[in-house]
Order: C-alpha cells, then structure tokens, then sequence
C-alpha cells in the first residue's frame, strides 16, 4: 500500500508549482495564438518590406533551437538592456516567441484556404 502522509508537508509547495505552470502556459500560448495570428497576417501580405522581416523572424526562430533562445533571451536581456528579467518571463517569452512559429502556420494555412 503506497503511503501518502509524506506528501502532506509539500502540499503548499505543490499548490505553489501548479500555480506557476497554469500562469506560464496560459500567457504563452496567449502570446503565441495572438502573435501568430498577427506574423500571419503580415507574412502574407503585400508589403515586400514587412513579409520579408517576417520570414527571417521565421527562419531565426525554427533554426534555433528552444533552450538557446530560452538561454539568449534569460542571459542576454540584461546584458543589452538594464533589466533583470525572472525566470518566469524569460520562459513566457521563449516559450511564447516559440509557440508563435507554430500558430503561424495554422494561421497562414487557414487564410490562404479561405480566400484562395
């Protein structure tokens, strides 16, 4: 029979780590859909200057991998500007910029069906 007593002194630390994990999916995929959905809109239309700024965002983001662009934006935030980033904003912002590249393909796919 398992014994559970022993979890009970963690119970609040827990409390406290579900907490964090609801706050760091819910604004990243918020600032992933949404971003998404604007890089979509942007990558398609006719403006040469802004696609294009648009599709080397994209090849930078998808050539990177996740845990360099979560150790750049951590590491590298203070370095070139003089605020210290949490660790919680640093991962809702690698983890966001990340998500983005996959909503846009979703988003970029469902506009050229619908007016193509």
């Amino acid at each position: 029979m398992l014994d559970f007593s022993v979890l009970e002194p963690y119970i609040p630390l827990l409390a406290t780590a579900v907490w964090i994990t609801l706050k760091f999916t819910f604004f990243s995929t918020i600032m992933g859909f949404f971003g998404g959905f604007i890089l979509a809109l942007i990558t398609l239309s006719k403006n040469r200057v802004l696609s294009f700024l648009a599709k080397v965002y994209i090849s930078v983001f998808r050539g990177t991998p996740l845990l360099v662009q979560l150790m750049l934006i951590y590491f590298a935030t203070p370095q070139l500007t003089s605020y210290t980033i949490s660790a919680l904003e640093a991962g809702v912002l690698s983890f966001g910029l990340n998500s983005l590249i996959l909503a846009l393909k979703d988003s970029a796919i469902a506009f050229e069906e619908r007016w193509l």
